[in-house]
């Protein structure tokens, strides 16, 4: 027998046109190179340059230019991640974060060097590409592979440097809706903001139509001229912006196949793949192509605010003179867009500026991608006008994956509880408190990914509590044969039931929200009702604030006072986290009474009777039943009446 891994074969890699396998190792370094040269160095539309030139500058920032001091160093040092792979110079984070002062002081010398002169080295904007298959595809499509570029630690440092001061200025400027890549915000605050307008117009029966647009290489199509026009646009000084373009211009690439290295690539367009610098560059550049964009929008979706009353106060709307105005027509996170309105015909509209304006500044919305989603009120018929880009039409679609989460067109929350497949937990190599970990990792989060957003019914509750303690009991090896209750299943993982889970993710989203200022559209969402409709009579559909009360309510924190305790963070921590706790021992303390008593209850002796023919029959209502079992059954609901 012969021990040890498999060797895995390399796959043969398809030639560009698809009609020839390559499989020679040089051939195959030469194809992946072909490749990428093609990936990062996209056809590229010309933006207009004299159309960019025509827009407001800002006020100079030249304090931006003034070289780094030690403790902003330090501040970038820091803020390297260990355990990664480096690029060409084989040198990892670690050697600067640990090395002592000498190396720390050198580096820091030539950084400032480096500032002062203008000139970046080549080692620091050169990058090295492996290749990482995305999952799924053909493993012979060089398409089904994401590059992963490898850049040198010490450029790394300073484009951190850069990166801090680019992002305080731009935080002024950014728009509000845009939630990518930006100090506390996240993907949970563009979804949390795209279900709560879903909930809020189908309470007020008001249509809701979505379009998704996904942009062709985003990244990758950033006209660089345009973009270092744009940043002096935006007041960032000659010097700065200079240090900015070094690291682009005369940037080259190598693929790594195998351990060997492919010849260069020139990377000629775009902002920089893999460098902390790159988002918030295209935030920058895309801010501009919205807000250009925005300009020739009218007639959008507007919501009532009111934060200085409680969520759960119905009467703080009445006072229109306190409450104030919030137009919505688009969130953001990086290139992904949402575009939303309550009419058709505006959204149109709103896609044809949008186009208008991605062509001004040389960007490129892909019409096979880029999606409609229509949310009728309850009842109602949708608007079957077909929207279009460019004259193309756009698909219609039901549910849509949004930053992970699935949107659904009736905002239910069936398509966001996947399949896991649990094989790991039957292995015999793995220890039990190695397996609970893994569990908590990485298959939690998975399956939970957007839980604070969720507006859950029970039976969804009951989903999901179905689904984790299946993969307990498979982490046990616990069979249902062994009669061991669910109770007990909790206890010995040391975890709590789901609903707990959901529980604690939701009160730390809200207390969150609270905290957020006045400014920023997830508070001003939870804190709006429609501008127009009304909801209808009878009863309601659930809402996000009333599982909220209902979670309040069961970990016993007063519904008229969360708000002000939720204010100081780390005090609403501990109280969620104590009141979570108590909660949970005490259904389970519940469960366990319960299931004694079922164990205790005498078991009651029955009498069968049987008719002239042999079958057995209910004595008070004459039925026929084929088995013991049915009318054991039947006789218990007779007695229960």
């Amino acid at each position: 027998a012969v021990f040890g891994p498999r060797v895995r074969k390399i796959a043969p890699i398809y030639t560009k046109d698809r009609q020839h396998l390559v499989t020679s190792k040089p051939d195959v370094i030469t194809r992946w190179a072909e490749h990428f040269n093609d990936v990062l160095n996209p056809t590229a539309l010309s933006a207009d340059m004299s159309y960019i030139g025509s827009l407001d500058n800002l006020p100079v920032r030249q304090d931006l230019d003034d070289p780094p001091d030690f403790d902003e160093f330090v501040r970038a040092v820091k803020r390297l991640k260990n355990c990664k792979t480096s690029g060409m110079d084989q040198l990892p984070a670690e050697v600067y974060k640990y090395s002592g002062k000498h190396i720390v002081n050198r580096l820091y010398e030539l950084i400032k060097r480096v500032w002062e002169i203008e000139k970046v080295p080549q080692g620091w904007k050169d990058a090295v590409i492996c290749k990482l298959y995305k999952g799924k595809g053909d493993v012979s499509d060089c398409g089904s592979y994401r590059g992963i570029s490898l850049l040198s630690s010490a450029g790394k440092i300073l484009a951190h440097i850069i990166n801090m001061r680019l992002s305080k200025l731009a935080e002024e400027y950014l728009p509000e809706t845009q939630c990518g890549f930006r100090p506390s915000r996240g993907t949970i605050d563009a979804i949390f903001v795209v279900r709560q307008l879903q909930e809020k117009s189908l309470e007020h029966q008001r249509p809701l139509y979505m379009c998704f647009v996904d942009l062709e290489k985003a990244f990758d199509r950033v006209p660089r001229e345009a973009l270092w026009l744009i940043l002096q646009k935006y007041g960032y000084p000659d010097k700065f912006v200079n240090l900015i373009r070094q690291f682009h211009v005369g940037m080259k690439a190598q693929v790594r196949h195998e351990n060997e290295l492919s010849g260069e690539i020139d990377i000629s367009s775009g902002v920089k793949q893999g460098c902390v610098m790159a988002p918030t560059l295209f935030a920058i550049y895309f801010s501009v192509v919205v807000r250009d964009a925005m300009q020739y929008c009218s007639n959008q979706l507007q919501v009532n605010v009111r934060t200085d009353k409680g969520v759960f106060d119905i009467s703080r709307f009445k006072a229109k003179s306190k409450s104030q105005t919030l137009s919505i027509l688009e969130i953001l996170y990086a290139d992904d867009v949402c575009l939303m309105s309550d009419s058709m015909a505006n959204l149109q509209s709103y896609i044809d500026a949008l186009h208008q304006s991605c062509q001004r500044f040389g960007l490129v919305i892909s019409a096979s991608k880029t999606q409609i989603l229509k949310q009728p009120p309850r009842g109602c018929v949708a608007d079957g006008s077909v929207l279009r880009l460019g004259g193309k039409p756009l698909d219609e679609v039901t549910h849509f994956k949004y930053l992970g989460s699935n949107i659904r067109h009736d905002n239910t929350l069936a398509a966001n509880f996947g399949r896991l497949n649990a094989r790991v937990w039957r292995s015999h190599d793995l220890r039990l408190e190695t397996k609970i970990s893994v569990y908590k990792a990485l298959i939690l989060p998975v399956l939970l990914y957007g839980a604070e957003t969720w507006c859950l019914y029970k039976s969804d509750i009951k989903k999901l509590d179905t689904f984790h303690l299946r993969c307990l009991r498979s982490i046990f090896n616990i069979k249902w044969m062994d009669r061991i209750p669910n109770t007990e299943v909790l206890r010995r993982a040391a975890i709590h039931g789901m609903e707990a889970l959901l529980m604690r993710r939701q009160l730390g989203w809200c207390g969150h929200v609270l905290r957020m200022k006045e400014n920023r559209l997830p508070k001003k969402v939870f804190y709006s009702e429609m501008m127009e409709g009304k909801r209808k009579h009878g009863g309601q559909h659930l809402r996000y604030k009333d599982v909220l009360k209902r979670h309040l309510n069961a970990c016993g924190i007063n519904v008229k006072q969360w708000e002000r305790l939720a204010t100081h963070r780390q005090s609403w921590r501990i109280a969620v986290n104590e009141n979570i706790k108590a909660y949970e021992n005490q259904r389970l303390d519940t469960l366990d009474v319960k299931r004694q008593l079922r164990k205790d209850r005498p078991k009651p002796s029955y009498i069968y009777t049987y008719n002239s023919a042999g079958q057995l029959y209910c004595s008070n209502c004459d039925r026929i039943f084929k088995t013991k079992f049915g009318l054991t059954s039947h006789i218990r609901a007779h007695d229960r009446k």
